[in-house]
């Protein structure tokens, strides 16, 4: 008897040791294959900015942290994701609370009916946590995201770290992700910065009805936009609401529906109808250099202006 128990406790431990290693092996090179390692460097407090920009493609391309930072003297980071939804910046916003140095103010970056209402193309990130899933505020998030068991995601480590098995046989397939020109080619700050090369076609003004506004907003982003002002004001962040230019027709209604969503105390920095010239943007949707260079500045001498 005894030495059947010593085989399967034997067994046993054999078994979690591989988990472990296999898990951490996993985890390692998923990581090293990634180009967007900017939640790893949050983790760790390498990011130590006064000011954190928030969003999606539109906070990643436009806003320019180095001009931000000349123009308020406050140090500025770009955690802006491309593709990403209002959800998925909640749970930035969370990991910048919890384990970021603590930062003095947010811009968040509106993104028009994209706040509000759910599009395609417009998601919750998961791949861009996945590297980090040992993290237990992400790996709540990825076991909710993913429907998996949360209780045995967190005690089995190769379950957990199944979400990263692709990226870290990638890594040695191909070594580490290549650069993206417009999601991933990141800048010291954080941003991805475009400028107009040859092959791309010079932006035409979007006149098109691209999205009719239903009778209610989607109650799941709604809810997760109040609670972003929320948390920032119990953790004393200040909080600056940005509506960027777009080179193309507003959506009618838009800005009606959203602003009973606004706690009165929040700043709302309404900045549609400027820089109406194709040679600030890269495309409808997202501004190029010089764009990106004008837009910031003023939402820093804005910024300055409030005295905050």
């Amino acid at each position: 008897m005894k030495n059947r128990i010593f085989k399967y406790s034997l067994f046993v431990i054999l078994v979690l040791a591989a988990d472990q290693l296999v898990g951490t092996f996993i985890a390692h090179f998923s990581a090293k294959q990634v180009r967007d390692n900017r939640v790893e460097l949050l983790l760790n407090k390498e990011i130590n900015s006064e000011i954190i920009i928030l969003g999606s493609s539109r906070a990643l391309n436009n806003y320019n942290p180095e001009i931000i930072s000349a123009t308020t003297g406050l140090s500025c980071y770009n955690l802006g994701v491309s593709g990403s939804n209002i959800l998925f910046h909640e749970t930035m916003l969370d990991l910048v609370i919890q384990y970021g140095n603590q930062p003095k103010m947010i811009i968040y970056n509106i993104d028009d009916y994209g706040t509000l209402f759910k599009m395609d193309g417009v998601i919750y990130r998961k791949d861009v946590l996945y590297p980090y899933v040992d993290n237990g505020l992400i790996h709540k998030n990825i076991s909710r995201e993913t429907k998996k068991n949360e209780i045995a995601s967190m005690l089995m480590k190769t379950y957990r770290q199944n979400v990263n098995f692709n990226n870290a046989i990638k890594y040695f397939v191909y070594g580490r992700e290549a650069v993206d020109y417009k999601t991933t080619n990141f800048d010291k700050t954080g941003a991805n910065i475009l400028v107009q090369r040859p092959e791309d076609p010079i932006p035409v003004f979007g006149t098109e009805t691209e999205f009719v506004l239903s009778k209610k907003a989607d109650t799941l982003l709604v809810d997760a936009f109040k609670r972003i002002q929320r948390k920032c004001l119990e953790n004393n962040v200040e909080l600056v609401l940005v509506i960027p230019p777009l080179f193309k027709n507003d959506t009618k209604g838009f800005k009606e529906m959203l602003m009973p969503f606004i706690e009165k105390n929040i700043f709302v920095m309404d900045l549609t109808g400027t820089l109406q010239e194709a040679k600030y943007f890269y495309n409808k949707d997202h501004m190029n250099r010089e764009g990106a260079r004008l837009f910031s500045n003023t939402v820093a001498e804005t910024i300055n202006k409030r005295n905050f």
